[in-house]
Formats: C-alpha cells, structure tokens, sequence
C-alpha cells in the first residue's frame, strides 16, 4: 500500500506544471524504479517515464534520456541463474522485449541521432555517452532476442566521433559478447572487434585489449583461430609512452595463453611473454611475470597423441614428448639469460618471475634442477632492489626448497640485510631529535663543536661502535664464507644436486 502511494505520488509530480519538478523526476526515477516492485515499474513509471520523454521542455526530455539506459536495465529482473557456467546469458534472456520496453528503447536509440539536440553539440555528445556507457544494461534487458532493436545504435556508436564514445563501447565490448553467445558475436560484433582494436585513440585500444581473453573466449575456436597473431600485433603497434596499454595486454597473458593450442602458445605467445618480461616500465614486467608459470605448464604439456592416444606409434609419442622437453628448455634458458642479463632490471624481473613460479606446485622440478641454482647467484648481487627481488622469491618457495641448506645460508644473510635497512630507517625517524636535544647543554658546556662531540666520553660509545664494526665484519664474512661456492651457475647447481 505504500508503495502504491509513492508511486501515484510521483506520477502526479512527473505532471507538475514546473519543469524543474519534473526533470528532477527523471534524474530520480532510477533508484525509486529499483526499490519498487515489478509490477508498479511497468504499470506506473514506465509510463510515467514516456510522458518526460516527449515534454515540451528539451531540459527535461535530456535529463529522461540520460536516464533511459538504467531505468530500462531495472524493468527486466536479471539474476545469476540467468547466466552459465561460462558467465554467458543463458536460456533466461527475455524471449522477446514488451511493448513497453520496445517503446522506451526507441528512444534510447534516438540519443544517437541529432533529432533532439536543438543545433547544441555538447549536449549531443554527452547524450551518446550516457547512450554508449548504459548500452550493456539496456542489451541485457532486451537480450540476445532483442538485440536487432540495438543493431543500428551499437554501429552508430562504434562509428562515432568521440572518443569517449567509442571507448564506452570497446569497454563493453565482451560484456556484449557475453549476452549474444558465440555464433552471434561472430555476426554482430567481430566488425567491431576489429575496428576498435585498430582505433586511432590509444584510450580505445586499451579499452578493448584490457577484456581481450573474456572476448575471444566467447567466439567459437575456427573464429578465434584468425586472431592468433592478434596479441603481438597489439604490441608491435603500441607506442613505446604508452606503457598502460602494455601492461593490460600483459595483464590478459594468461587468459590468453589457457585459450591457445600448445603451437599458439610456442610460436605467438611465448615470446611476447619474454618481450614484455623485459619492458622497460616495471609494472609491465611484474605483470608479464604472473603470466609466466602459466606459459611454463602449457609448454611442457604434450600432445594428446603423446599421452597415450590410441592411434599414435611409439616413435611418434616419443618424437612428440621431446618436442614438449625442448620447448620447456628453451624458455627456461630465456629465463636464465634474464639472470645472467648485465642489465639490473632484467635480474629482478628473472626474480619475480620465480617467485611466482615458486608457488606453483607443478612447476617444482623445473625450479629446483634449473631455476634456482641461477637463482642463488644473485645473492651477491650489487643491485639492493635484485637482492630484494630474490628474497621475495626465496620466501615464496615450498618448505622443501626452502629448507635446504644453502638455500637457508642465502636467507639469513638477506634477511639480516632487510633487518640493517629497517633498523637504519628506524633510526633516521629518531636521530633528529635525540641529536638536537643532546647537542644544545653540550654547546653551552664546551662553547663549540668540539664540546658537542665530546659530551659524555667516557669511552663506552667507542667500544659500543668496535662492537657494531666487528658484527658486521662477521657478518660479511659469513656472508662471503656461505655464498662464496656460488659464483657460477654450475657450481650452485652442482651444490644443489
């Protein structure tokens, strides 16, 4: 009864005579819409909703319009078990759209034209992005059956001028995808697909390639085999300032390499991993290196001819199983060129890349016969942030790997170095001060600096600081005695085995 009372109230007030009361109807008839029930949606705002639309006042039918998308979106209740196992909209999407909603997205259309834009070109394109930001809403609301009401909006929008437009729209892209399935995807959007990842605005590409693996994934495999070479195109296109738009397509590495054959992933995949292993933007290595314990399963995976597949000889099996073997060497010998790299960045990158292939179980053996013998060579390293890098990396490991003994010899010099540092950052925030208060009676006392120096000299700061020098002394020289045996990578593989 309430509600019916709220709802009578605000059709009257969506009547008013004052324009300013009815454009505050429809820039608050979103969220009235979403507490109130199904029934009184459709029977009282949805029309209520079409009489601003066609007010007299242009303020008020823009305030409608920018509204429509969200407003149409609550008229169809959508829920989780209206999606798939995969996240694509199921048997659930609304067989067909009703009058109502038919009527309304006529003119949510209209937003892309410039019926109503009165010769006001700013208003015009703040209309098309309130148009394309809401689109996936309003095509969730019609679903995949509907979407022919949306065909010619969607294409106006991926032709349109703005950028801001056009990037709504390759933000939206596989959000789309995910509403129409493979087979229409294939139809509908693969001529937007293609021309927004070729978009002029780098803010465009970025917006299609940072959701690149969750498009493809909806296209059938024989439609998505034509996009193998897709990802390095995107790289070798990127400018070198545009660092955001690598880092997202490292970010889609592994999405991307789980939909590729094992050939995809040898001939396109693996070595764009390493070419953005070795960016020159941080971010984007770090990036890159979480992809690369996915890489590293998938190489070494063999065909499933050679796992035991009826139809295939010995010979072919094990011609297959080698082939797996000397993919796997290879990208590991490009790891261990990291290590041996003369350029510091290229060994903190090898580090984070086994830190994260540390923590895969699967991946063990490669780490201890190959990875970490090259690993332990740098804990010598004249870089601080390397060292760090392999501390991190050595802490990530299985307890197995990290208790073994020159592993743990490793530790414990880094780990008194991390100690050093915080102790000194420690010391720094407190020295000011207590130096400040010392030094003020130690210049009234003395009349000079040499005064100051001397407050106090009774001989224990002195024994205090050849104690100091004598620890770290012994620490060097555990830390030499301990690590010395690792100046090459044989010898600390050989120690290891």
């Amino acid at each position: 009864a309430c509600a019916e009372r709220v709802s009578d109230l605000f059709v009257r007030l969506s009547e008013d005579e004052m324009f300013r009361v009815r454009k505050a109807c429809a820039e608050n008839i979103v969220e009235i819409s979403k507490a109130a029930p199904l029934h009184l949606r459709t029977d009282k705002f949805g029309p209520a909703m079409l009489k601003i639309l066609r007010d007299n006042s242009k303020l008020g039918r823009h305030a409608a319009l920018q509204h429509l998308g969200p407003f149409i979106s609550t008229l169809v209740p959508i829920d989780d078990a209206d999606f798939d196992d995969f996240g694509n909209f199921g048997d659930g999407a609304p067989s067909l759209p009703s009058a109502l909603t038919t009527e309304l997205v006529a003119h949510f259309v209209s937003a892309t034209s410039n019926s109503d834009a009165g010769g006001d070109d700013a208003a015009d394109a703040d209309l098309r992005i309130h148009c394309a930001f809401s689109f996936p809403a309003v095509a969730l609301a019609v679903g995949r059956h509907g979407w022919g009401l949306l065909r010619e909006c969607h294409a106006a929008l991926t032709r349109d001028v703005a950028n801001a437009v056009r990037r709504c729209v390759a933000c939206s892209l596989h959000v789309c995808a995910r509403i129409l399935g493979g087979e229409a995807t294939e139809r509908e959007l693969a001529g937007a697909f293609e021309k927004l990842v070729q978009d002029e605005s780098e803010d465009v590409r970025i917006g299609v390639v940072r959701n690149l693996a969750n498009f493809l994934m909806i296209l059938p495999p024989e439609v998505r085999a034509r996009y193998t070479s897709l990802p390095r195109e995107i790289f070798d296109g990127a400018s070198q300032m545009n660092w955001r738009l690598r880092n997202h397509l490292a970010q889609q590495l592994e999405g991307l390499i789980a939909l590729r054959d094992v050939g995809g992933v040898a001939c396109v995949l693996a070595p764009l991993a390493f070419s953005l292993l070795d960016d020159a933007v941080s971010e984007v290595r770090e990036s890159a290196a979480a992809a690369i314990p996915s890489l590293l399963r998938t190489l070494r995976e063999p065909p499933p001819a050679a796992a035991g597949d009826g139809g295939a000889t010995g010979s072919a099996a094990r011609a297959a199983l080698q082939e797996a073997v000397g993919r796997l060497e290879e990208a590991v010998g490009r790891l261990g060129d990291l290590a041996a790299s003369r350029h510091f960045g290229r060994r903190q990158s090898f580090c984070t890349a086994l830190a994260a292939i540390a923590r895969e179980g699967a991946l063990r053996d490669v780490v201890a016969a190959d990875l970490l013998p090259r690993a332990l060579v740098l804990a010598d390293d004249p870089v601080t942030n390397v060292r760090w890098a392999l501390r991190r990396a050595l802490r990530s490991m299985p307890a197995e790997l990290r208790g073994a003994e020159k592993v743990a010899a490793a530790l414990v010099v880094l780990d008194d170095e991390e100690a050093t540092w915080g102790s000194m950052v420690d010391c720094s925030a407190v020295l000011p001060e207590a130096s400040t208060s010392a030094a003020a009676p130690a210049a009234a006392g003395s009349g000079g600096v040499d005064g100051a120096l001397n407050v106090g000299g009774t001989g224990d700061e002195e024994a205090s600081a050849e104690d100091a020098s004598a620890s770290s002394n012994d620490t060097t020289n555990a830390s030499s005695t301990s690590l010395s045996t690792y100046e090459s990578f044989e010898d600390a593989r050989t120690d290891l085995s």
